[in-house]
């Protein structure tokens, strides 16, 4: 640890302990700060973890679970783990002191255990929903055929510009940039709703998840605009397995973490993106990054329907050095935007990669905030990039 700090220096409040006798507790405790990366001490039964400044991560198995920004009163238990994700300035108290001189602290802890209880039943509801499937309920394994509807459901936009070098290498044979847009990329986060597969098979259940997935204006074959998807991570395993068996996303699990102001995405153990805005609007001249949207949005339209390009891959049944894909296509999806509302343009908007796995890369330009809402249309192969495939 760094090391011990002023007793009297300026804590910030802790929500529910505000008292006046609790705030004098609080500033005469043992206040420590820990360097980045520290990992901190277990907690003991019946203390808690007060975080006056920085943020720490919240592990399990070695894997992390949250993020936890001060001020915060954490009172998380064995198997979880505490680390620094920047400096942090933290005190251990046992709950028993906050209240032996101030009756009023017994109930303000109380509201903090229930609080604490309450994002913790939340989160347990919320797992639930990664259960949910579209397989047909005979006793089989087939998931339902289409058509998908999907919201509206809200969705933030970020526009980003990257380097189109690494757009570029992205992007499978048969596609290419569009020309003046650069490296221009979209980043969405879609906090899906209302996802009903309308086949009769269906059972008409609604679903939901969250997901962040990079969209690429690109021209496809005879030089058709699309938006191509090289990275798609959803926080349930349904969309997963529905958009790489029927159509060839390149999903994969992620945890999603969404904030007032932004969100966190966590994949393979690794903190892959943070995205960051402010919630006050832009002033009220057009900024100048939306007419860059403005661009692919006038592209798409062009075409009627706009097209998604994806690049549905399935490993054969060989395995070792001879392993081969016994499906490897380039695939045209036709969607149909059904509603686009509320839209509100976002301020100081920042995206940061901490740890290795986007691969993308790139600056903030700008983010819009609306409600969505789309259909697919049937899909169809145009391209199979197998040895002796042809395009169609």
């Amino acid at each position: 640890m760094e090391g011990h700090v002023n007793a009297m220096q300026a804590v910030p409040p802790f929500a529910g302990l505000e008292s006046t006798s609790a705030n004098r507790y609080l500033r005469a405790l043992d206040w420590v700060e820990c360097p980045q990366g520290e990992a901190l001490e277990p907690l003991a039964p019946g203390e808690l973890l007060l975080l006056a400044d920085g943020e720490v991560e919240v592990r399990a198995g070695g894997r992390i679970l949250e993020f936890r920004a001060a001020p915060a009163v954490l009172l998380t238990r064995a198997p979880m783990q505490l680390r620094a994700k920047s400096t942090v300035l933290v005190a251990r108290a046992k709950a028993t002191s906050i209240v032996q001189d101030d009756p009023s602290a017994h109930a303000a802890l109380c509201r903090l255990y229930e609080r604490e209880l309450e994002r913790i039943e939340r989160w347990r509801a919320d797992e639930l929903r990664k259960e949910d499937d579209f397989f047909v309920d005979d006793g089989g394994a087939e998931l339902v055929p289409g058509p998908y509807r999907f919201g509206p459901y809200p969705a933030t936009a970020i526009l980003m510009d990257a380097d189109p070098g690494v757009l570029r290498h992205e992007l499978p044979p048969g596609l290419s940039l569009i020309p003046g847009l650069g490296g221009r990329y979209m980043l969405v986060l879609s906090e899906m709703e209302g996802c009903v597969a309308e086949h009769p098979d269906s059972d008409g259940r609604e679903h939901g998840y969250l997901e962040v997935a990079a969209f690429v204006p690109c021209l496809g074959p005879r030089m058709v605009p699309g938006l191509y998807l090289p990275r798609v991570y959803p926080d349930a395993y349904l969309p997963i397995l529905l958009g790489r068996e029927a159509y060839g996303f390149a999903k994969r699990m992620g945890r999603i973490t969404v904030h007032e102001q932004g969100y966190d995405l966590v994949a393979s153990g690794r903190h892959v993106l943070r995205a960051q805005w402010s919630s006050g609007a832009a002033a009220d001249d057009t900024p100048r990054w939306m007419g860059d949207l403005a661009a692919v949005a006038r592209s798409l339209m062009k075409v009627g329907r706009p097209r998604l390009y994806l690049r549905k891959k399935i490993l054969g049944l060989e395995s070792g050095p001879g392993a081969q894909p016994c499906i490897d296509q380039l695939v045209v999806l036709p969607f149909r935007i059904k509603s686009i509302d509320s839209m509100r343009v976002l301020s100081d908007v920042s995206v940061a990669f901490p740890e290795s796995g986007w691969g993308l890369g790139g600056r903030a330009v700008g983010a819009a905030r609306f409600d969505f809402g789309f259909d697919f249309a049937d899909a169809r192969a145009v391209r199979d990039y197998r040895p002796g495939g042809r395009a169609r």
